[in-house]
This record gives structure tokens, C-alpha cells and sequence, in this order.
């Protein structure tokens, strides 16, 4: 089988992963199953390989040495011969078990009567495809893969034809216009599998000059780095995502080592919620040292220059404003993502921040504390102001479950305290049940582990319990 290292092994990268495919037809499928399980439990490895009659798909892990002997296993078999590998390498196993499975198709798209060993598109290489880019030619490239995967990146430009699932793209391709099917069209995904799959359903359905990015994404990375490509590659693995030098965005076991995290709170402030949300839905160990606003700590007010909460303390180093907090913890703690993984998006989420501190908060605090004193004139327009941000915030909600998408993101974290504040405003802003879609978003969103948590510990706080370590309680 032929091999191509993605990334230079060292010290600190122990775990060889190995992809590949081929399509070609198979036999004897319990057989070769059997023989293949036995092998890769004998060499400790962990993956998956899946086999149908046609062809074959894996992924697997383990020491380097175990994983060429498996490799080399393999390709002793005929049908196997030079089959192009993808390598890579992490601290860690990202796989907990080792499966081998016999499946109606190595990659599901539900046609039966496509067979991409016999017929599909044309191969074009990274570099070949790099020139046409640079040189501006009038191509379609066209993303295979899923639309939670595209949400990572995808290469700037690309046809994105909304899918759930691979299953989906037959429907999809039939809404392709005909302007499209007559220009050079590039399908791609992150290995090949699927765009090799998908150039055969092509030329079936009257594409003229389809092509598929040979070895995917991932072998673009590996040959011209990132031109033309925007953000990351998610990957099928504990890595969740690759960047353009193959490095994997989190590394479950051997990721940053927390030393010593203090934060300083006060239960109410809708800031200080934003860290402990974040706090918790990263799982990092945490103490929390409660502030009496009336009477700051000495250490608080030695430490931020205007005595504010939340603050935060790492290792030593001294971080105020809770968005500031917010993306210092998720850029140290990878696992799990909470900034999007594009500039584009990211922008947004700052955005909804920007909106919330420096427009919604005013105006909620006016409803809050100035309400009762205005004369009808002015409660009205407060009101409508109010009822106005309401429906700018609700907008995105009618289309995704959260505010940048369909994952939850510091966008969520940012804005939830603040409108969860005023639906508990006491007299509370008349008609506000109208905005059915922000009630559902609080729901979903006060369902979270991370902000039970919360809520949890401030019971406790009020109950005279500090709370240190990973969140354990002692008397105080």
C-alpha cells in the first residue's frame, strides 16, 4: 500500500492515523472480516474499516510500527495492492475501540446502480487544481460533504448544496442548473471517498467535465497547504478538525494542563455568568472566590483598575472583561469549541457581543431601573426599543437553533444572560411573550449541563459553601 506522511513524527507525536479507500469489487465478505479483526486486535489498533462488495474505507490508530505491519498486511492482498494512504499524527489514541463491519455501501448515498470502480469523473491533483485557482479559470468547485463539516471551512466560492446527509446529494444534484453541469465542475470532500462517488452519480446526470480532488481535502493540505481554502477540515476522529498543516484542533488527553484557575464572581451579574457558563462547559477545573459587591476583596481591587467582576486568574495571569475572559478560555482549552472556526463567523459572534454590551444592556438597564420615573411618552418608546431589539435577536433564531447557526457558541453564552435578565424583570416588559423563538432559544439554552451547573453552585454560594477545585464543596 503506498504511504503518504502527512506530518513529521517527533517526540511529542507518538499515535500514528492512517486513512484510506479504494473502490473495487470484494467477496468472501466474512471471511476477509474476520481476517482483518484478527490482525488489527493482535497490533492493538483502534478504528474502524468498513467492507461491502464495493470496496473498502478506514480508518485506524495506533503505534507506528503496528500500523505498517497492519498496512503491509493488507496489501499482500491483490485487491489492495497500492492503495494511497493518508497519514497523520497525535499525542494520543483519538479511537476507543476497533470495529470491522460489512455495510451495503463503504460510503452511503443510497444508488445502487453507480459503481465508481467501473466509471466516475476525471482525477485532478492539488497542484493542478492550485494553478487553476490562482489563474482565476471558470470553475465549479462543489463540496460533498455535510453541512456541519462546511461550518469548519471550505474552499472559498464552493457550491454548497445543503446537506444533512451523503444520502441526500442525489436529490441535491438534480437541482443543479444546467449552466453549472456545462462548466468544469471540481467535486471534493476530506479524503475522496465521497467525490469520487459523487463524480460517477455526475456523469450519470448529464455533467459534461466533472472532476474529483484527488486524495480530498486532506491531501490538498498535505501538497499546497491552504490557498483558496478557508478555515479548517473536520475529521472523523477525537481531532474534530485539521488545519492546514494537519495539526489536529484538540487533543483530548494531553491538551493544556490547567495549573490554577480562580475566578472572581458575583452570582447575579449576567458577566459573570458568561465565564461560568464557559467554565463549565469546558470542564475546567475552577475555583470561584463569590465577591460582596458592598465590599470587595483586597485582592480584586489590587488586581482590576476599576474593581469589577468577573475576573479571571491563570497561572498568574490577570484577565478582566468577561469577553475578553470568555475567548482567552477558549483558545487555552480547546475541547469543546466554542468560537467558530472562520474569521467570517467569528465576526459575527462579536458582533452580537458588541450589540449586547454596547445597545441591548442600556437600554434593558433604562427598563430596569429608570421605567416607573418616565412620563407614558417615554415608557412607550422604551417599550417599542425594548420589543425592536427583541425582534432583531429572534431573526436569526428562525432559522438555526442558535444565533450563528446550528452550534452553540459564545454568540449564545454572550446574549442569554442579559435576556434571561429581562424576563425576569419584575414588572416584566408587556407582550413579550409574542417572541416565541427567543423562549424556545432560552429553553434550550438553560437546559445545558453547563448552566445547571451554575445555578447549582450559586445555591450553594448562598448557602455559605465556597466553592474550589473542580467545583467540589467545603465549609467556608
Amino acid at each position: 500500500m503506498e504511504s503518504s506522511a502527512s506530518q513529521t513524527q517527533s517526540l511529542e507525536h507518538s499515535t500514528l492515523n492512517v486513512a484510506f479507500y479504494k473502490f473495487v469489487e470484494l467477496s468472501d465478505l466474512r471471511e476477509l472480516q474476520a481476517s482483518v479483526k484478527e490482525t488489527a486486535l493482535q497490533l492493538s489498533l483502534k478504528g474502524s474499516v468498513l467492507l461491502s462488495q464495493e470496496g473498502v474505507n478506514a480508518f485506524i490508530a495506533g503505534e507506528p510500527a503496528q500500523v505498517r505491519a497492519f498496512l503491509k498486511f493488507l496489501g499482500e492482498m491483490p485487491f489492495f495492492k497500492n492503495i494511497p494512504v493518508k497519514e497523520s499524527w497525535t499525542h494520543h489514541l483519538p479511537f476507543k475501540r476497533m470495529l470491522v463491519k460489512i455495510k451495503k455501501e463503504i460510503i452511503t448515498m443510497g444508488e445502487p446502480d453507480i459503481h465508481p470502480a467501473l466509471k466516475s469523473g476525471d482525477r485532478i491533483s492539488a497542484l493542478e487544481l492550485k494553478k487553476w485557482l490562482d489563474e482565476k479559470k471558470d470553475v465549479v468547485l462543489l463540496d460533498t460533504r455535510n453541512d456541519y463539516e462546511i461550518e469548519h471551512g471550505t474552499f472559498g466560492g464552493a457550491l454548497d448544496l445543503g446537506l444533512k446527509t451523503f444520502k441526500e446529494f442525489p436529490k441535491k444534484l438534480e437541482g443543479v442548473t444546467q449552466d453549472i453541469k456545462d462548466k468544469p465542475v471540481v467535486m471534493f470532500c476530506t479524503g475522496g471517498i465521497r467525490c469520487e462517488k459523487a463524480t460517477a452519480l455526475a456523469l450519470k446526470h448529464g455533467f459534461t467535465d466533472v472532476y474529483q480532488l484527488e486524495g480530498g481535502i486532506l491531501k490538498y493540505f498535505e501538497e499546497v497547504g491552504g490557498a483558496h481554502y478557508k478555515g479548517e477540515c473536520f475529521v472523523f476522529d477525537g481531532r474534530v478538525a485539521v488545519d492546514m498543516n494537519l495539526s489536529g484542533a484538540v487533543d483530548r488527553q494531553t491538551r493544556e494542563k490547567v495549573s490554577e484557575v480562580t475566578l472572581h464572581s458575583y452570582r447575579r451579574c449576567p458577566f459573570a455568568i458568561r465565564v461560568r457558563m464557559v467554565l463549565e462547559e469546558k470542564n475546567i477545573p475552577h475555583k470561584i472566590i463569590e465577591e460582596d459587591l458592598g465590599a470587595l476583596s483586597a485582592e480584586l481591587l489590587s488586581k482590576h483598575p476599576q474593581g469589577r467582576v468577573p475576573l479571571l486568574i491563570h497561572n498568574g495571569l490577570v484577565i478582566y472583561e468577561s469577553s475578553i475572559i470568555t475567548e482567552y478560555l477558549d483558545e487555552q482549552f480547546t475541547e469543546p469549541k466554542l468560537m467558530p472556526p472562520t474569521p467570517e463567523v467569528r465576526a459575527r459572534v462579536r458582533l452580537w457581543t458588541h450589540w449586547c454590551n454596547e445597545i441591548f444592556k442600556p437600554d434593558l438597564d433604562r427598563f430596569k431601573y429608570e421605567f416607573k420615573d418616565l412620563d407614558e411618552a417615554g415608557k412607550t418608546a422604551l417599550v417599542t426599543k425594548m420589543h425592536d431589539h427583541l425582534r432583531k435577536l429572534e431573526k436569526p433564531l428562525r432559522r438555526n437553533r442558535y444565533l450563528i447557526g446550528k452550534e452553540f457558541s459564545l454568540a449564545d453564552i454572550h446574549v442569554f444572560p442579559f435576556f434571561r435578565q429581562l424576563t425576569r424583570v419584575q414588572p416584566g416588559l408587556p407582550n413579550i411573550d409574542i417572541h416565541e423563538r427567543l423562549h424556545q432559544w432560552l429553553a434550550s439554552v438553560m437546559e445545558r449541563p453547563s448552566f445547571e451547573r451554575v445555578m447549582e453552585k450559586n445555591k450553594k454560594t448562598e448557602l455559605g459553601i465556597e466553592l474550589q477545585g473542580d467545583g467540589a464543596s467545603a465549609p467556608v
